[in-house]
């Protein structure tokens, strides 16, 4: 949403997104199906399967209504995806876009499905990947000291294969299991079923 406010804000509706710059010059010339999925950083939802195509970029009007922090991250963005092409200062690109010089590419997104099958299989891919890990710890060996000549325990020597290191066994008590990571990007991916 931070890129493209003209999202789809729920599933099924429809919507534009900002696409097209850099190595993503030339996709969506030709319309594609693809499910789509719209949110900020880690928090994102499935919107449904939709058909994306180019249309034409922005105009200077419309880039005018767009809301600052957007039309900021837009100039930083151009100016990361075309790095190659020099496109010089952040104050140059945000110029313009301004005269309408350079206009933001622009993808429209129409649904064509909501697919609950497939929302259901992403809830339960979610639900185990979030799920709380139930594995212990591995519980740590002590060392056992190996015997003299005479069979008494000499504690000075450690017995063949055991760990010549003593085990921390503080460790062992406030071990935690570890934790799977929370932040997830999820963008437009290809349905399995369609053809090409």
């Amino acid at each position: 949403m931070n890129h493209n406010p003209w999202s789809p804000v729920a599933p099924g509706e429809h919507g534009y997104m900002m696409v097209g710059l850099g190595r993503e010059k030339e996709t969506f010339m030709e319309p594609e199906i693809r499910h789509i999925f719209v949110g900020c950083e880690s928090s994102h939802q499935y919107a449904g399967l939709y058909s994306c195509v180019r249309v034409e970029p922005l105009t200077k009007e419309e880039w005018f209504i767009l809301p600052e922090h957007v039309k900021t991250t837009y100039v930083e963005t151009t100016r990361d995806k075309e790095k190659r092409l020099n496109p010089g200062p952040t104050s140059k690109v945000r110029a313009e876009y301004d005269t309408g010089e350079r206009r933001a590419p622009c993808v429209m997104l129409q649904c064509i499905e909501f697919n609950p099958e497939f929302y259901n299989e992403l809830v339960a891919a979610n639900d185990n990947f979030f799920a709380p890990c139930t594995t212990s710890p591995s519980k740590l060996k002590r060392a056992r000291p190996a015997e003299d000549e005479a069979g008494e325990a000499n504690s000075n020597t450690i017995s063949p294969g055991s760990s010549t290191k003593r085990a921390n066994t503080s460790m062992a008590s406030s071990a935690s299991p570890q934790r799977k990571s929370s932040r997830v990007s999820v963008r437009i991916i290809m349905p399995d079923y369609v053809e090409h």
